[in-house]
C-alpha cells in the first residue's frame, strides 16, 4: 500500500471488527468528510446492501478517501465486486475519483476488472471524459483494447462523446486508431457522421485507415456526405489524395512531414488568401455547369469523391459551389507538394483542355501594394494596380507596365523571398522598386 496522506488520522495497524471500526470514526468526526462517517456507519456489520453495494463500495463511489482507507485496515477482499460486477476501483474511476482511485489501485486493486457490461475501468473514464483519470490509467499500464464485442472501445466513446483531451491521450498512448465497433465502423467513421471537424483533424493526422468501410459498405466520406458536413467531406477528400501522394513516394502515411505543417481544415491563412480569391473567381464568374467534374477527374478526383461533393445541393447554382470546393482541394494538394500555386494552376487548366480558363486566371487582376505585401509577384508585361509608399511620399500607379524582373534573393531558411522590378507608369517615368514577399506559393510565370 502507498504512503498515507498527510490528513489521515492515526490507524491502528491491527484489523478492527466492524463496530470498534463504527466506534473509531465516531471519534475522528473532526479529521473526516462529513458524509464519510455517516456512509461507513450505515453499512458497517452490513454485508451487502442495494445492487451488492458494501461500505468499501459506497466509500470509494463517493469518493470518500479517508473512509476508503479506514476500510482497508480490515477488508478481505478489496476486489469484490456488487451485483453489476462492480469493484470498488470501477466505482471510484466511474465517479472521477481520482484520489480513491489511486488508494484502491496502491491496496492491490486489479485496474483491468470489467464489470457485468463487460466495460472496463478506462472505457467509463473516456466516456465520461476524465482526463486525468485517463493518462492515470495509462500510466498504470491498463490494457488498452480490453474489448468485448460489440462494446465500444476508450476511442470509440472518447469521439462519441466529444472528449478531445481523452482522446489525445489516448492516441498518444498507442490505442489501435482503426478499431472496429459492433457496426465495424472505426473512430474516424464515427466523427465523419457526427461532422466533429477537430476531431476528424486529429485522427486523420493520427494517420487512420481511410479505406475502412462499415457493416454498410460505408467509408467515413460516405457517412459525413450522407449527413452534409460539407467541411467535413473536404477534409477527408484532402486526406485521401494527401495519403496517395505520401504513398506514391513510398512513404509510410502515419510519419509526420517534416517540411510542413499538416492540417485539412478549411484555409483561413493570409498568405493564401490572393489564390483563394482568384479560384472563388473561377468558380462563381468562370466556370460552366459541367466543366468542374472535368476538371477534378483531370487532377484525379476519385468517382466517390465527386459524388461526395455533389451530394450538398444548393439548387441550380449549387455546380459553382462544389466546383469551389474541388478547387480548394486541389490547391490544399499544390501547397503540400510544395508547388507554386498560380503558375502550376494556369498549367493543369491548359493541360485539362480549359485553355480559355487557364488565360482568365492568368490575366485576373492582381491589387496590392507595398504596405500591405501582395502575395503575389506580378508577371512581366503584366498590367497591375498599385500603390507605392516611401516615408512621407504615396504614389498610385492606376496602371503600369513591367518592363524588367529578376530574383534578387532567395533565403531557403527564412523562406524569403525579394523580387526586383523597374516599372513604368502611364506618363512614362521608370521607377525600379523592389517587393519583399513571405512564401515561395506564388511565382512568376
Amino acid at each position: 500500500m502507498s504512503s498515507k496522506p498527510g490528513w489521515l488520522p492515526h490507524l491502528p495497524s491491527v484489523r478492527l471488527d466492524p463496530w470498534q471500526l463504527s466506534h473509531r470514526l465516531r471519534g475522528q468526526r473532526q479529521q473526516l468528510p462529513g458524509s464519510c462517517v455517516e456512509d461507513v456507519e450505515s453499512t458497517v456489520g452490513v454485508s451487502v446492501l442495494q445492487e451488492g453495494n458494501a461500505a468499501l463500495h459506497l466509500a470509494a463511489k463517493n469518493g470518500h478517501s479517508p473512509a476508503v482507507w479506514v476500510l482497508l485496515t480490515q477488508w478481505q477482499e478489496v476486489n469484490e465486486t456488487n451485483e453489476n460486477g462492480e469493484t470498488p476501483f470501477f466505482l471510484a474511476v466511474e465517479g472521477g475519483h481520482e484520489e480513491c482511485s489511486k488508494v484502491l489501485l496502491a491496496a492491490g486493486s486489479d485496474i483491468n476488472i470489467p464489470n457485468k457490461l463487460s466495460i472496463s475501468a478506462l472505457q467509463t473514464a473516456a466516456r465520461n471524459g476524465h482526463a486525468s483519470l485517463v493518462s492515470f490509467l495509462l500510466s498504470e499500464n491498463v490494457d488498452l483494447h480490453h474489448k468485448v464485442e460489440p462494446k465500444e472501445s476508450p476511442l470509440h466513446l472518447a469521439v462519441i462523446n466529444n472528449h478531445i483531451t481523452v482522446v489525445n491521450s489516448l492516441i498518444s498512448a498507442q490505442h489501435d486508431i482503426d478499431v472496429l465497433n459492433q457496426r465495424q465502423q472505426t473512430p474516424l467513421h464515427i466523427a465523419a457522421d457526427l461532422g466533429n471537424v477537430e476531431l476528424v483533424e486529429t485522427l486523420l493526422k493520427a494517420g487512420c485507415d481511410l479505406k475502412v468501410v462499415d457493416k454498410h459498405g460505408k467509408t467515413a466520406l460516405a457517412l459525413a456526405a450522407r449527413s452534409n458536413h460539407s467541411l467535413v467531406v473536404d477534409m477527408l477528400i484532402k486526406a485521401e489524395r494527401y495519403c496517395a501522394w505520401r504513398e506514391e513516394r513510398g512513404e509510410n502515411v502515419r510519419d509526420p512531414p517534416t517540411s510542413f505543417t499538416l492540417t485539412f481544415k478549411q484555409d483561413h491563412s493570409p498568405e493564401t488568401r490572393h489564390i483563394r480569391s482568384l479560384l472563388w473567381d473561377l468558380a462563381y464568374h468562370q466556370l460552366k455547369a459541367s466543366e468542374w467534374q472535368r476538371q477534378a477527374r483531370s487532377w484525379h478526383f476519385t468517382d466517390a469523391q465527386i459524388r461526395a461533393i455533389e451530394e450538398q445541393w444548393a439548387g441550380e447554382e449549387s455546380f459553382r459551389e462544389h466546383g469551389h470546393r474541388a478547387l480548394l482541394i486541389w490547391l490544399h494538394g499544390a501547397l503540400v507538394t510544395q508547388a507554386t500555386p498560380v503558375k502550376h494552376l494556369y498549367e493543369e487548366l491548359v493541360h485539362a483542355g480549359f485553355p480559355e480558363l487557364a488565360a482568365i486566371a492568368k490575366s485576373l487582376p492582381r491589387p496590392g501594394s507595398l504596405a500591405e505585401l501582395p502575395g503575389d509577384v506580378p508577371p512581366q508585361d503584366d498590367v497591375w494596380m498599385f500603390t507605392a509608399k516611401k516615408g512621407s511620399t504615396l504614389w498610385n500607379f492606376k496602371k503600369f507596365q513591367i518592363l524588367d524582373s529578376r530574383d534578387k534573393m532567395k533565403n531557403s531558411t527564412e523562406h524569403c523571398h525579394c523580387a526586383c522590378y523597374t516599372v513604368q507608369s502611364k506618363s512614362s517615368h521608370r521607377y525600379s522598386i523592389a517587393i519583399q514577399y513571405s512564401s515561395p506559393l506564388y511565382a512568376l510565370f
